[in-house]
């Protein structure tokens, strides 16, 4: 009898002990350690998951652990909140594969040291939730790593592991020397990859690391995106998706998906940070795409003395924004050149800031390898650089354009196609497709900067237009030496004062036209047309600017037509100093006695009206739905390099601009 009772007892004592997980776990303050693939210990009690919704945690926790041998696992937090003195909040170990299920909102804090969600080498975390029927995600995450560890990712000394996002509302941020979601700080050796296939995700690198990528001196060996919303904030010296400090480019993929990526300081939008070799391998096949990058750095490129690397764009939607110093595609300032840059499809925009290039090299950088076989692409250069080709005192590199639409405006002092301010112009071939190269004030269309000789240009076939703005500069060639210019086919038109090229000419077929410049506005606006930048505060309202392709020295704005129907307006480096300073930051169209966004239809409707507009500049915060810089995606096509910026570009083209670049 005796026996029996105790049998009896042990079997009391088992079920009291071991719980099925019906409903979900409250951790009650405790550590769970998962010990097997639908099991876990709580307390000292074990719990058993439901077979078919595994392992639920809810409420207050301090970590979730599995234990060493698991393989496979996965689990709920539906509302949980876990925080960690010490160690990681969440951890998955080497060699086990764990699904992370969102449900509800939940939180991951650790402790010095310890990744929010650690990842280590050798281990797999996919996350994932389930999405409402409006389409918003019925789970969230909001993660913090300790110091030197990002949010979700690697832990110190034992490295990086493969990271899956499939959904869910994430918001990962890493301490200093940390990413928001990759490595950990000085790990060296790049190891991990990420894949984000959707998901509603911002990440915020730490000083001196990437918002989603590496940390300080560590990389990612692969980041693919394949969809989600993604916001992306390099910490100083951080790009935006990409290295750290110190660290070389990786190979990054792009998919789908609708991505703001910000560099900070010295760092890339997407690319490397400063001192890097160059961006690594950059390849682009769709998605809605934002990048700004910090001072000295890329929007997709390189960092602060960096090279542009190898990017390749087949599809997709771009927008690009140098800081100052540095080109919207290609290289960071004071780096090597512009690196290798192939162009298939899509539709790229692509702003340098002040001595940037649009494509191709920063400050003191030649341009890139440039090959254009199709797509469109729209480049400004920044003041004292080429549109396309190199930065200040850059030459052009070389540009091969097969097909496709190419447009190329070059800031003061620069070329549209060719060298910066004393640049040389460099190599242009066109076999095909159809280029619009305008000259920055003092420059050549094609050919060299300010006080830069001219290069070679060969065309076979395919259209080529370039329109000279000042008196005595050639729209082909430049400065002494025109270089050479060779016509086997195709149409060159010219357009600007004689001479009109004083490259040598070799033509052995095609046509040259020459055309008058119509002071530099097409029909969609009237030649008379007028821009006024106006600063307004209160009822105040005082003129800033002067007149529209100005040929005298106080110029400061242009507005000229890209397209039939679009506008490129810019505002010189001292001016928008001198309004930063007044505390001016937001922009907006003034109708009548309101101010409204500058939306695709607001511009339209005001050309349509009046031979002139009114851009205001208003102190940020306005009841006027203003927006500024870092707004990012879902507003106007707006580029700005930061809080110390010398030049200001926007781009209003109302036929190409994808409409997430506008505002609603």
């Amino acid at each position: 009898m005796k026996k029996w009772a105790g049998i009896l007892l042990a079997l009391c004592l088992t079920a009291l002990l071991t719980l099925g997980l019906c409903e979900p776990v409250d951790m009650g303050g405790n550590k769970v350690t998962i010990t097997g693939p639908n099991s876990c210990s709580i307390a000292g009690v074990t719990y058993k998951g439901d077979g078919d919704t595994g392992l639920v945690f809810t409420g207050q926790g301090i970590s979730i652990s599995i234990k060493d041998g698991v393989k496979n696992v996965s689990f709920t937090l539906q509302d949980a909140h876990l925080e960690a003195a010490e160690g990681a909040a969440i951890s998955i170990p080497a060699g086990c594969k764990a699904t992370l299920i969102l449900a509800g909102e939940n939180t991951a804090v650790s402790g010095e040291s310890w990744a929010g969600v650690s990842v280590v080498k050798k281990a797999q975390l996919t996350i994932t939730s389930q999405q409402n029927q409006d389409g918003t995600w019925a789970g969230s995450l909001t993660t913090t790593g300790g110091y030197n560890a990002p949010g979700i990712g690697g832990q110190r000394k034992l490295h990086t592991g493969d990271i899956i996002i499939n959904g869910g509302r994430i918001i990962a941020t890493g301490k200093e020397y940390a990413a928001g979601i990759g490595t950990e700080g000085a790990n060296g050796t790049p190891s991990g990859t990420l894949v984000i296939n959707d998901g509603d995700i911002t990440a915020y690198g730490g000083f001196d690391s990437a918002g989603i990528g590496g940390g300080w001196n560590s990389a990612l060996l692969e980041i693919t995106i394949n969809g989600g919303t993604i916001t992306a904030n390099g910490g100083e010296s951080g790009a935006g998706i990409g290295t750290g400090w110190g660290q070389d480019g990786l190979d990054i993929t792009i998919n789908g998906g609708r991505i703001n990526a910000q560099g900070g300081g010295w760092g890339a939008g997407i690319g490397s940070s400063n001192t890097a070799k160059d961006a690594g391998r950059i390849t682009i096949t769709g998605g809605q795409i934002s990048a700004y990058a910090g001072n000295d750095a890329a929007g997709i490129g390189g960092g602060w003395s960096s090279a542009g690397g190898t990017i390749t764009i087949t599809g997709g939607t771009l927008y690009a924004s140098g800081g100052i110093n540095a080109t919207g595609i290609g290289s960071g300032s004071d780096g090597g050149n512009g690196g290798t840059i192939q162009v298939q499809g899509g539709s790229v925009t692509a702003v340098g800031g002040t001595n940037g290039a649009g494509i191709g090299g920063g400050h003191t950088a030649s341009g890139a390898k440039l090959v254009v076989s199709g797509g469109s692409i729209s480049a400004g250069g920044g003041q004292d650089a080429a549109a396309i080709g190199g930065g200040l005192n850059g030459d052009g590199g070389k540009t091969e354009i097969s097909g496709g639409t190419v447009e190329a405006i070059g800031g003061e002092n620069g070329s549209g196609i060719g060298g910066g301010n004393g640049g040389n112009g460099g190599q242009l071939v066109v076999t095909g497709g159809t280029v619009t190269a305008r000259a920055g004030k003092n420059a050549s269309a094609i050919g060299g900067g300010k006080g830069g000789a001219g290069g070679r240009v060969k065309l076979s076939e395919g259209s080529v237009e370039a329109i000279s703005q000042t008196e005595g500069i050639p729209a082909i060639g430049g400065t002494g030496n025109g270089g050479r210019l060779q016509l086997s086919g195709g149409s060159l038109t010219l357009t600007g004062s004689e001479p009109q090229y004083n490259a040598e000419l070799q033509q052995t077929g095609g046509e040259i036209k020459s055309a008058q410049e119509d002071n530099a506005v097409n029909n969609a606006a009237s030649a008379e047309a007028t821009v006024t930048l106006t600063s307004l505060q209160g009822e105040e309202q005082a003129a800033v600017t002067g007149e529209i392709l100005s040929e005298d020295e106080t110029q400061k704005l242009l507005l000229i037509s890209c397209e039939e129907d679009g506008y490129f307006l810019t505002l010189t480096g001292e001016e928008y100093t001198a309004l930063q300073e007044q505390g001016y930051t937001a922009l907006g169209l003034v109708s009548g006695d309101e101010v409204l966004l500058l939306t695709r239809e607001t511009l339209t409707e005001a050309f349509e009206e009046k031979d002139s507009i009114t851009i205001a500049l208003l102190p940020a915060g306005e009841d006027t739905g203003t927006f500024t810089p870092t707004n990012g995606v879902d507003r106007v096509a707006y580029a700005c390099s930061g809080e110390e910026d010398l030049a200001l570009w926007m781009l209003f083209t109302t036929k190409d601009v994808p409409e997430y670049l506008w505002a609603e």
